[in-house]
């Protein structure tokens, strides 16, 4: 995108070069306009309205739809220089983690010597048309919605402004977008969830795809999408037009962490009564520990029934593991995943359990 901005009046003054016997006096005189008009033209200090570029048309040749596209470049040129080096004061809000994740998803090629630029990068990237709009989605949004429905990875605070190019990204590489014609409800989703349970049985690089398709014909949308470098969450579930999309780094591609969450993040679903916002409402710490609680427990008991871990208590070698897994009714993988969650278990054990799937 060039950085300079074109004015009508240079393609004018590359006319009269052409043209030497015609002086701005001739030419006002020919238009029909006063040489100072002519003047102002050409110095950028008036613009070429319809009926002036209709005059001009007929005195120099060049249609009067060129010399309108001439002027409306240049003040779509105007407008975006100046708007560049207000959002230029706002660089801050593009961490270098961030920076460098636009850069890789090719959102923008600039860096911190085109700071404007970065930012207008991120807004659009966004969908923000304005800063003031991406500050309210920040706290609308975000602050209100995202984090209260979050995996998260580490106890780091959340950049709001890398939530949404992660959300964005995710939806960019969406190709069928299918959550926007979706029909969901909680009732369908119960129906579907052990169909969902039975396939996580049988880990493979198969099976991620085999459960968002069968989730997804019911109205929920998974989605999964690197993340900027040392971003804090894991998954988030927000809402579209009422519909749940769940989105997942890539984090950990191993079936137990894998259907963890995705039944953890089902139950955030299943508990979630705003299916009607786009993003949530702020909700009490109280009730969003609540809210976790509640998506943790949903996930082990339709994992593991009503006994939940207890009978994997003590256990440390991958073969009872596995036997008691198989007697409960859940993929090993799950089992060892859960434990090490539930820090019964060393996380540098029994890895072996845990099978490779394809996100």
């Amino acid at each position: 995108m060039r950085n300079y901005a074109v004015a009508p009046g240079e393609y004018l003054a590359e006319w009269m070069e052409e043209h030497p016997y015609v002086t701005q006096a001739q030419l006002a005189e020919r238009v029909g306009v006063s040489r100072k008009h002519i003047n102002e033209v050409l110095n950028a200090k008036s613009s070429v309205s319809s009926d002036v570029a209709l005059r001009l048309d007929r005195v120099t040749g060049i249609p009067a739809n060129a010399w309108l596209l001439y002027q409306a470049q240049y003040d779509a040129d105007c407008a975006r220089l100046s708007n560049r080096e207000e959002l230029a004061k706002y660089e801050y809000y593009i961490s270098d983690n961030l920076g460098a994740y636009l850069r890789q998803v090719h959102a923008t090629e600039a860096t911190r010597r085109n700071p404007g630029q970065l930012v207008s990068d991120y807004l659009d990237f966004v969908r923000c048309g304005t800063l003031d709009a991406f500050v309210r989605r920040c706290e609308v949004e975000i602050v209100s919605g995202f984090e209260f429905a979050a995996l998260r990875e580490s106890s780091k605070s959340v950049d709001p402004a890398a939530l949404l190019a992660w959300i964005a990204q995710a939806e960019k590489q969406d190709a069928d977008g299918r959550r926007f014609e979706s029909d969901y409800s909680a009732s369908k989703l119960l129906d579907v969830i052990p169909l969902v349970r039975r396939r996580s049985l049988s880990p493979d690089m198969e099976m991620l795809a085999d459960m968002r398709t069968i989730l997804e014909d019911d109205g929920v949308t998974i989605l999964y999408c690197a993340p900027p470098k040392n971003f804090p969450l894991h998954g988030v579930t927000y809402w579209v037009e009422g519909a749940p999309v769940v989105v997942f780094s890539e984090r950990r591609k191993k079936d137990g962490y894998i259907t963890w969450a995705v039944f953890r993040e089902l139950g955030h679903v299943l508990g979630d009564e705003r299916g009607g916002d786009t993003y949530g409402l702020a909700k009490p710490k109280k009730q969003q520990k609540a809210e976790e609680k509640a998506a943790n427990d949903f996930a082990k008991e339709t994992l593991f029934g009503e006994s939940g871990l207890v009978p994997f208590h003590g256990l440390t070698r991958s073969a009872d593991i596995r036997r008691v897994a198989m007697e409960v009714g859940v993929a090993p993988g799950v089992a060892v995943a859960a434990m090490h969650k539930n820090r019964m278990l060393p996380y540098n054990r029994c890895n072996d359990l845990l099978v490779d799937v394809a996100v």
